[in-house]
C-alpha cells in the first residue's frame, strides 16, 4: 500500500469515529479503500473476494501502524460513546422495570431513577438512604455492592415500609459492565415491589407450575414474608400441612430453598413474568384473548439477564421467536391483533448483548451459539412450555437450527425468514454493496467492524434511523416499498436502538456467524426448516435458500410473491399463516 493510500485509509478510519454524519460516503470510502472499486452485483466484473490491500488469509499482514490507528480509534469511540450515552442506558434500562427503581453506585448514591420512584420517594431522593430508611437492609445491600465478583441479584423479602404500612420486597442487581463507564460493579439498580398480588397474578403463577388454589395461597403467603406455623393459623391448617404443601411448591417451582421460592414470586410480583397490557385494553374480552404486547425478563441460571417481549395471546400456541440483527423482535400492530386472534403467543427473547440481556464472553461462535439455545430452553421452562415452533428471523435461523440440534424435544417445527442457516463465499457476489462490505469485513478484517457498525448506532442515536434504514433496503423494489411504510420504519428504527444499546459487540459476533456454513448440521438432524422467503429479496436472495434446500433433504421452501428481506413486516399475514398450520399440524 502507498503512503498516500494509508494515509487515506487512516483518515477513513478516523472519520468513522470523530464524524459519523454522512455515513454513506464514509463507508464507501471505506469499502473502496480496502476492498478496490465499488460494484454492483451486476456489474460487469465481480468484485474482490479478498482486500485490495490486506491478506485475504491472515490478519498479521496489516503493519503495526494500521493497527495502532485502528485500537485508537475503538479507544476514542468507546470513551465518546460511553459518556455520551451513560445517562441514556440507565434511563433504558429504568423504562424496562414496571415499579419504582433506582440506578445506585457503591457508595449507595442514587444516580438516576424512573417516574414510579419519583412519584414514591419525590425528586429530592439523593442516597438510599433517603428512599429505604431501614439499616439493616441498607447494610445487606452495602454487603452485596462491595462484594467483588458476587452474586449478581440480592433479594431482601421482609422489609416493612412503616410509613407507608406496606409490605416490600427490594430487588438489587449488577448492571453489566457495558450499561456504565466500564468499571464493573460499579452501579446497581433497586427495584421496589410493594406486595399485593391480585387474582390474575395468583392464577397465573399456580397455572405456569401447576400448583393447587392451596398451594398457590401458601407460595404467596411465603413470599409476603410469612412463617409457616402463621401460614397453617391464618388458612386454618396444621403446621405438618403446610409443610408438606411447602415441600410440594419447592418441587414443582425447581426452588431449592424458600428464599429461592421467594425470588421467584417476587418477579412475579415485580412484573417480570406478568403479562402486562396496554391502557387500551378491551375489557369486555376475555383476558386469554386480548392481544398481548409485554417486554419482561427472567435471570437465567447462571445469574444473566434475559429480555424478552411477548405478542399475540396471553396462553396461546408458543412461538419462539430469534430475531435478526439488530433488530426483528417486535411485530406490526396488526399482526399482534391477528396473532392473538388466532391463539398464538409469540416470545421473542434478545440474544446475549442485545436489547436488556445481559453479555455472554465466550470463545468462539459455536460456544455462543450453544449457550444462547440453552438460554432459549431455559426460557420456555421457566415459561412451563413443553415444545414450540421456532422461528429464526434472518440470522436468527443459524440459532434457532442450533436449538434444534441440542434440544430436538421442544421443537413442534423449524421456521426460517429471509435467510437460511448456510454459507458459500462465491454468493458475497451477488451482496448488495453495503451489505457485503459488512460482510467481506467480517471475513478478511473483523476488528474493523465495530467501527463500521457505530456509524451505524450513532446515525440511528441522532435522528437519521429512517435515512439509514433506506439506503440499506435500496437495492430491491419490495424493501424500497416497505421501508417507505411509517409503522415499518419506526419498528425497525426503534428495534435497532433498543437492540445496539450496549454498543456493537453483540452485531459483531452475529455478522461473523452469518459467514459460517452450517448446512451439515442441519442435514444431521431430524427436524427441517420450513423456509419463506420473498421472490423480490435482493439482500440475501432466494437462491441461497433454494442451494440450502437442494442441500438439506427434507427443507420446504414457500415464495412470498412480492416480497422482500422486510416480509415479516410486509407480509405478516403470511408468517402468521404458516405458524398457525404448523401449531395445528402438531395438535
Amino acid at each position: 500500500m502507498s503512503r498516500v493510500d494509508k494515509h487515506k485509509l487512516i483518515s477513513a478510519i478516523y472519520a468513522t469515529t470523530l464524524s459519523p454524519n454522512n455515513f454513506d460516503n464514509i463507508l464507501d470510502d471505506l469499502d473502496e479503500l480496502i476492498f478496490g472499486p465499488i460494484l454492483s452485483p451486476a456489474g460487469a466484473k465481480p468484485p474482490q473476494h479478498s482486500p485490495r490491500h490486506l491478506s485475504a488469509n491472515t490478519l498479521h499482514a496489516i503493519d503495526p501502524e494500521l493497527r495502532n490507528h485502528v485500537d485508537l480509534a475503538r479507544q476514542i469511540q468507546d470513551r465518546i460513546g460511553r459518556a455520551k450515552k451513560k445517562e441514556d442506558r440507565f434511563d433504558a434500562v429504568l423504562d424496562a422495570v414496571p415499579n419504582p427503581s433506582y440506578v445506585f453506585d457503591e457508595k449507595q448514591n442514587i444516580v438516576a431513577m424512573n417516574q414510579f420512584a419519583r412519584e414514591r420517594s419525590g425528586d429530592d431522593c439523593a442516597t438510599l438512604g433517603d428512599c429505604i430508611p431501614d439499616a439493616r437492609m441498607l447494610g445487606e445491600i452495602d454487603k452485596f455492592a462491595v462484594s467483588a465478583g458476587g452474586r449478581k441479584i440480592l433479594v431482601l423479602p421482609d422489609y416493612v415500609d412503616l410509613k407507608k404500612n406496606v409490605q416490600t420486597s427490594v430487588l438489587v442487581r449488577r448492571i453489566a459492565e457495558q450499561d456504565t463507564d466500564g468499571t464493573a460493579g460499579s452501579h446497581f439498580l433497586l427495584s421496589i415491589a410493594d406486595f399485593g398480588f391480585d387474582q390474575f397474578t395468583v392464577d397465573l403463577f399456580a397455572k405456569t407450575y401447576s400448583l393447587t388454589e392451596a398451594e398457590a395461597d401458601v407460595a404467596t403467603l411465603l413470599a409476603s414474608g410469612m412463617q409457616a406455623p402463621k401460614i397453617a393459623s391464618k388458612r386454618g391448617s396444621s403446621l405438618q400441612t403446610v409443610r408438606s404443601q411447602i415441600k410440594l411448591i419447592k418441587s414443582k417451582t425447581s426452588a431449592k430453598d424458600i428464599p429461592a421460592l421467594v425470588h421467584l414470586m417476587c418477579g412475579f410480583t415485580a412484573g417480570i413474568l406478568v403479562p402486562l397490557y396496554g391502557d387500551d385494553q378491551d375489557n369486555s374480552r376475555p383476558r386469554s384473548t386480548r392481544p398481548l404486547r409485554s417486554l419482561r425478563a427472567i435471570t437465567l441460571r447462571d445469574g444473566r439477564r434475559m429480555e424478552y417481549l411477548e405478542q399475540g395471546a396471553a396462553d396461546g400456541k408458543p412461538v419462539l421467536l430469534m430475531h435478526n440483527i439488530p433488530y426483528g423482535v417486535e411485530f406490526p400492530a396488526d399482526a399482534i391483533e391477528a396473532a392473538a386472534q388466532q391463539n398464538l403467543r409469540i416470545i421473542a427473547p434478545h440474544r446475549p448483548g442485545f436489547g436488556g440481556s445481559d453479555p455472554l464472553k465466550v470463545a468462539n461462535s459455536d460456544t455462543f451459539l450453544d449457550t444462547v439455545a440453552r438460554d432459549g430452553a431455559e426460557l420456555l421452562d421457566r415459561l412451563n412450555i413443553a415444545k414450540a415452533v421456532v422461528v429464526g428471523h434472518s440470522v436468527g435461523a443459524h440459532h434457532a437450527l442450533r436449538l434444534a440440534c441440542l434440544f430436538p424435544e421442544r421443537i413442534v417445527k423449524l421456521v426460517a425468514l429471509g435467510r437460511v442457516p448456510m454459507w458459500r463465499d462465491e454468493w458475497i457476489v451477488r451482496t448488495p454493496p453495503r451489505q457485503r462490505f459488512v460482510l467481506r469485513l467480517a471475513r478478511h478484517w473483523p476488528q474493523l467492524l465495530p467501527l463500521v457498525l457505530w456509524v451505524m448506532i450513532v446515525s440511528i442515536e441522532r435522528g437519521s434511523a429512517e435515512k439509514f434504514i433506506q439506503s440499506a433496503c435500496k437495492d430491491g423494489e419490495a424493501d424500497t416499498r416497505a421501508a417507505r411504510d411509517p409503522e415499518t420504519l419506526a419498528l425497525i428504527a426503534r428495534g435497532s436502538e433498543v437492540g445496539l444499546v450496549q454498543g456493537t459487540e453483540a452485531m459483531c459476533r452475529d455478522c461473523l456467524i452469518c459467514i459460517e456454513d452450517y448446512s451439515a448440521e442441519a442435514r444431521s438432524i431430524a427436524h427441517k426448516f420450513h423456509i419463506l422467503h420473498g421472490d423480490d429479496d435482493q439482500i440475501v436472495q432466494i437462491f441461497q435458500s433454494r442451494a440450502f434446500v437442494d442441500a438439506v433433504p427434507g427443507t420446504t421452501l414457500e415464495v412470498i410473491e412480492g416480497a422482500g428481506q422486510l416480509l415479516m413486516y410486509s407480509h405478516w399475514q403470511n408468517v402468521l399463516a404458516a405458524l398457525k398450520r404448523f401449531q395445528v399440524q402438531a395438535t
